[in-house]
């Protein structure tokens, strides 16, 4: 799902093919943003491939692996150069020499978008870079301008040619080719991932596979930027991050936001984002009436994100309540809906009753007096332009939404956070997050939620 900066819903998939995605974020392709998800049902049923969307939410490309493989996708990489970098652990295979005896092995790939082609392939077996005979665990790949490969492994960060794919140098674990100028340099947690910064810094995150349950007591610093003389071999911490207020839950997620950092906690649901150790807001992502420890959710980051639908604002009557309600999935850039009424549903006579200002995901009005038989309701951006306009419905019969009355709480609006949990799908402001703030926000970024259950 897609939350705003103030924790109200922005987007829902309706497709439920889409409900149990994982690996939620948003990446850049040719200037343009999309969301990219896991989804499908693959080994384990981790997925079998992975989503693009674009800003109307329609499916722009579906990303596969190039050849037949039994392993779980566990990354996906959008590059500078137009490809995608997938990759894929725990792929059992069969050797020639032993057919009887299955192997598992660590595979990254990167796929030419256009024409679906393989570009690139490496195999950890392949390659003498680990201590045993086990394939290493990839945790993350990126790319360089010189079309290299980072790749962050178990406890190492090691660069790959992008020609034969062999090693051309390593940072940290056994086998570190790097004298560390500054204390941590080369110290790297098992869950860490290494991305370029720039071309001769590395951005580090270390996540908490270290088996400390405390970030104040970790033996790593969370984030780290690390300036690298890959001529000289050494290493500098030019940035160390880290946080004043963490308690003993583990963090699963880590987020650098270049002047904040963003922080989640998988088994409590909870978000933080710092700046200078100074906490800026706290979010629980829990609905209102349950523990967070109830809710737990996979995976958190903040993007900028524009979202243009190409359905219509819904709309949904209560005419026992004089009200009613507004709504457009998807759509992050309203600011105003026009109430319209006219004496026939497929007419082109509406006259304008008031404008009122949205609110949140689900926007209340009460039926102005001398309305016509149909209303409808027109959405305005912010710059006061039209950009959509909802179908003309009746005002005297109930349709659509959800609609519970509220003379069944609080047992009914429990019963239904509990759904909202398991099935992630509710329309209402009853799973609208606690936000707690230690000052204003300062940030109009929209946050996504990416749950796993």
């Amino acid at each position: 799902m897609v939350l705003d900066s103030d924790g109200h819903l922005v987007w829902m998939p309706s497709q439920s093919e889409f409900r149990h995605a994982r690996d939620f974020q948003v990446q850049n392709l040719r200037g343009e943003n999309y969301i990219t998800f896991l989804s499908g049902k693959g080994a384990g049923g981790y997925g079998d491939a992975y989503t693009m969307l674009d800003s109307s939410y329609k499916v722009h490309k579906l990303v596969k692996p190039v050849g037949n493989f039994t392993g779980r996708l566990s990354g996906f990489r959008l590059t500078h150069a137009g490809t995608a970098l997938i990759t894929i652990s725990q792929v059992l295979i069969y050797e020639p020499i032993d057919a009887n005896v299955p192997k598992f092995e660590t595979i990254f790939q990167e796929i030419d978008l256009d024409y679906g082609e393989l570009l690139f392939e490496w195999r950890a077996s392949r390659h003498n870079i680990a201590p045993s005979s086990d394939p290493i665990p990839i945790q993350n790949v990126d790319k360089d301008v010189e079309g290299n490969f980072l790749v962050s492994t178990e406890r190492s960060i090691i660069c790959l040619s992008g020609i034969e794919g062999h090693v051309l140098w390593r940072l940290g674990g056994d086998g570190n080719e790097f004298q560390a100028l500054s204390k941590g340099a080369t110290s790297l947690s098992p869950g860490h991932h290494a991305t370029w910064h720039n071309s001769t810094t590395l951005l580090i995150t270390n996540g908490h596979s270290d088996g400390s349950r405390d970030l104040s007591q970790k033996r790593y610093s969370p984030i780290m930027l690390v300036k690298l003389d890959v001529l000289k071999r050494t290493a500098t911490v030019i940035k160390d991050f880290r946080f004043p207020h963490q308690s003993s839950t583990s963090t699963e997620t880590i987020q650098f936001l270049n002047t904040t950092i963003l922080t989640h906690k998988e088994e409590t649901s909870i978000v933080m984002e710092y700046a200078d150790k100074e906490l800026l807001c706290e979010m629980h992502l829990a609905a209102a009436r349950l523990p967070s420890s109830w809710t737990p959710s996979y995976r958190v980051a903040k993007h900028k994100w524009s979202g243009h639908p190409d359905t219509l604002p819904q709309v949904a009557v209560r005419p026992l309540e004089n009200a009613v309600y507004v709504s457009w999935n998807g759509a992050t850039d309203i600011d105003s809906w026009i109430f319209q009424s006219g004496p026939e549903q497929n007419g082109n006579v509406f006259i304008d009753h008031i404008r009122v200002r949205k609110t949140g995901f689900e926007t209340r009005i009460e039926l102005p007096r001398r309305t016509e038989n149909y209303i409808r309701l027109v959405a305005l951006d912010r710059n006061g332009k039209l950009a959509s306009i909802s179908a003309a419905v009746s005002k005297h019969v109930k349709i659509g939404g959800n609609f519970i009355d509220t003379k069944f709480e609080p047992r009914i609006w429990v019963a239904l956070a509990v759904v909202a949990i398991l099935a992630a799908c509710l329309g209402r402001d009853a799973y609208r997050p606690i936000i707690r703030r230690a000052k204003p926000r300062h940030s109009s970024l929209v946050k996504h939620v990416d749950r796993s259950l």
